[in-house]
């Protein structure tokens, strides 16, 4: 299932669909989509993938800007961001710091300037390639993008390593979902089309050092959610890997319990639905993005959730890919005899936070996640 959202409901239940088929490697760890057409995905300004309408996302990005600037000395610098979005890290990186930023996404929204920050920070409403004219600059970051690249190895070594300028200092910042917590936490939600590659800090490591860089920093960010990495080109052909490397037979055994254990965890969420249908429990869904859309398509085929909530205003008006839910914002919510009785909160990262925002409204819906309220003997362990 394809995560863009469409206009209107009949364009949604009628969006194009794809096949889903996950190897892994068993000699670098990469796990990938052996079915994957490039030809269904299409990026545009009406992919919307934002997450910093949570108070608890902007401090995150916030931290990670700060944390940047400071360990790569990020002062009258030159930033490319690949995939930037809507331009708020880039502009973040280069604020108050007096650096100079490139953003290259072919979803920057087209309401938004193409210069900012008095000229010194450009935006490309394009892909970034080869062919591509600019400066080299001295760092390029790119978040939630790799996992979207079906061939990641000559994206890493012909296009972000030929954007950085010659010298000691020059770094590439990548973020990627971390596919470890993925597999241990039975997220299945996370698995969607536009990922054609899954990585882990091993895997994503190794990769890097195979085309040619030095890792030199990793670690897990945002509750194990996400891998955050740094590598500078490598003076020799084959790079240095300074990073906890996963065991690869533990990481196969992950992937042969997630496998085991899908079709069960599937089987709870679709007849835990079909339950609260029977007792006339209304379900309210928080979260449009990569996870509500898989669980919805999954689980709810009988689409008994009709209330998909979103804070982020650019998605509100629009229909979910596949079962045709219309998003709405927080603020549909009212107290009285529609107020859902149950709420899902598709990321649990974010339970509290919305727990906060139901009883602010005067609402005492039941909160749950799609991971911690899930019986233990569905979840795998090593």
């Amino acid at each position: 299932m394809l995560c863009e959202l469409w206009p209107d409901e009949a364009s949604a239940v009628a969006c194009p669909r794809g096949d889903i088929r996950l190897a892994l490697c068993g000699t670098c760890g990469l796990i990938e989509n052996h079915a994957f057409r490039p030809d269904l995905v299409h990026y545009s300004d009406a992919y919307e993938n934002s997450l910093e309408g949570s108070a608890l996302f902007q401090e995150y990005q916030e931290a990670l800007a700060q944390n940047l600037i400071e360990r790569h000395g990020l002062c009258h610098k030159r930033v490319m961001e690949v995939g930037c979005g809507n331009g708020s890290f880039l502009l973040r990186l280069c604020e108050e710091t007096g650096n100079t930023g490139l953003g290259f996404d072919p979803s920057y929204p087209s309401e938004l300037p193409s210069t900012r920050l008095d000229g010194s920070v450009q935006f490309h409403r394009a892909y970034f390639g080869p062919g591509q004219e600019h400066p080299r600059v001295d760092l390029v970051v790119s978040r939630q993008v790799l996992e979207h690249i079906p061939e990641p190895r000559p994206f890493l070594s012909d296009v972000l390593k030929a954007g950085l300028a010659p010298g000691a200092h020059s770094a590439v910042v990548l973020e990627v979902p971390n596919t470890e917590a993925t597999l241990r936490n039975l997220a299945l939600w996370e698995v969607t089309y536009e990922h054609c590659t899954y990585f882990t800090r091993g895997s994503l490591a190794r990769l890097l050092t195979s085309c040619g860089f030095d890792v030199i920093h990793s670690e897990q960010t945002y509750a194990e959610q996400f891998i955050t990495l740094d590598a500078r080109p490598s003076t020799t052909p084959t790079g240095e890997i300074r990073a906890e490397i996963e065991d690869l037979e533990s990481l196969a055994e992950l992937a042969r319990s997630f496998a085991a254990n899908y079709a069960d965890h599937l089987l709870y969420w679709t007849q835990r639905l079909q339950s609260w249908a029977t007792e006339s429990q209304r379900v309210a869904l928080w979260g449009s993005g990569t996870r509500g859309i898989s669980f919805l398509n999954l689980a709810d085929k009988d689409r008994s959730i009709r209330t998909v909530i979103d804070v982020n205003p650019r998605k509100h008006g629009k229909h979910l890919p596949g079962t045709g839910q219309m998003i709405v914002g927080p603020d549909s919510l009212k107290p009285g005899d529609r107020e859902p009785d149950v709420v899902l909160v598709v990321n649990p990262i974010y339970r509290e936070e919305i727990t906060r925002d139901l009883r602010d409204r005067g609402l005492s819906a039941s909160v749950l996640t799609l991971e911690a309220d899930t019986p233990a003997g569905t979840t795998p362990t090593l």
